[in-house]
């Protein structure tokens, strides 16, 4: 796929419709309608900048906002972070009387986006998980050693229903 080619499927995204939720019993309901996911070959991320995912998420939060506005009586909380297992980075709405996002794992707030979307670039594994560095990795850990995570990074923002 090219990179035009991948540019206009994220515009797909970018018009996707919101689900709104009425009472907090609609969280999960919430997270499942209102969570994207974007993932690209390791050539795609060469390809790209941080520059151009900041502008694909301006559109996203732009289109989120006017449905939000048109459609909701309360604002919702936009959330993005880079999940490397799935080597994709994912955004998700969920209404703002929830308070808190939806995560059991730790995770660190940070005030912008373009660390998160840089850390996805940078990723080296876009085209799957080597089997052999694993293997290897897994033979020199000792047992008895606890895997250590950190953190991931998170970055939300309020979108007003104003």
């Amino acid at each position: 796929m090219s990179k035009k080619e991948f540019i206009e499927e994220l515009k797909e995204i970018v018009e996707d419709p919101l689900f709104i939720g009425k009472t907090i019993k609609d969280l999960q309901y919430e997270t499942a309608e209102n969570t994207w996911s974007v993932s690209m070959n390791q050539e795609l991320a060469n390809e790209f900048t941080v520059e151009e995912l900041v502008s694909f998420f301006s559109q996203v939060k732009s289109n989120r906002k006017e449905q939000i506005v048109e459609n909701s009586e309360h604002p919702m909380i936009f959330y993005a972070w880079f999940d490397w297992q799935s080597a994709s980075l994912k955004f998700s709405l969920i209404s703002a009387f929830h308070g808190t996002l939806p995560f059991s794992a730790s995770h660190k707030m940070i005030p912008n986006i373009e660390p998160i979307l840089a850390e996805f670039l940078r990723f080296p594994y876009h085209d799957g998980f080597p089997i052999n560095e694993i293997n290897n990795e897994i033979s020199e850990c000792p047992e008895d050693e606890q895997e250590i995570t950190e953190p991931f990074k998170v970055f939300s923002v309020v979108i007003s229903n104003l």
